[in-house]
């Protein structure tokens, strides 16, 4: 799978925890998931979601520093990697 593919999914489940995102606006970059409305309650939602749409395992400490669109989807990217080799 990759990366555009990855924040396409990443954007639908960020919208389907936090209605206040607008989809549009979202970018695969650094910009803080705060800026588009997501709380650290939603980020854990949001990881939770996740988890079970890839088949991953992300720590809460993991989703915390993974703060940003282009963080999240690398770490997927990465945890998706790893699962593929084992």
């Amino acid at each position: 799978m990759s990366r555009d593919e990855i924040f396409v999914e990443v954007v639908d489940l960020a919208c389907a925890v936090e209605p206040r995102v607008v989809r549009q606006a979202v970018r695969l970059d650094d910009t803080p998931f705060t800026a588009y409305g997501i709380t650290s309650m939603s980020m854990l939602q949001l990881t939770a979601r996740v988890e079970d749409r890839f088949a991953v395992r992300i720590s809460d400490g993991e989703a915390l520093r993974a703060g940003t669109p282009l963080r999240l989807v690398g770490l997927i990217a990465q945890k998706l990697r790893t699962v593929a080799r084992s």
